[in-house]
């Protein structure tokens, strides 16, 4: 679907569009990304500050797994060497396995979204 002017976002700014083959597609307009979204001002106070706690904590995550993580294996590896060998094979399992589920998932309807993006 080409389309010359788009609507405002739901911020008021620049709207959320995707682009692929020379066609624009406006996200809004997909059933898909049709979300019930609450501003952050509306909220009461102890919900936004359960929401800034849960921001903060979402942000740490990667930085706990990747600096974190591996510091913990490292100093459990000497008292514990069988124990970390067992939490490193089954956290790669899982890993590897989670992956797999989600591109067995996600990818053909990634790839069906595209092809209407593309012919459009």
């Amino acid at each position: 679907m080409s389309i010359t002017e788009a609507a405002p976002g739901p911020d008021g700014g620049k709207p959320a569009m995707a682009q692929g083959g020379g066609a624009i597609h406006i996200v809004e307009d997909d059933a898909l990304y049709d979300i019930p979204l609450l501003p952050k001002a509306e909220l009461t106070k102890s919900s936004r500050v359960v929401y800034h706690v849960w921001t903060i904590v979402c942000r740490c995550i990667p930085a706990w797994m990747v600096f974190g993580m591996p510091l913990v294996m490292v100093g459990l590896a000497r008292p514990f060497p069988q124990e970390v060998f067992g939490a490193l094979t089954l956290m790669t399992s899982v890993f590897l396995f989670s992956n797999g589920i989600y591109m067995a998932i996600f990818s053909g309807a990634a790839t069906w979204r595209m092809k209407r993006a593309m012919s459009a």
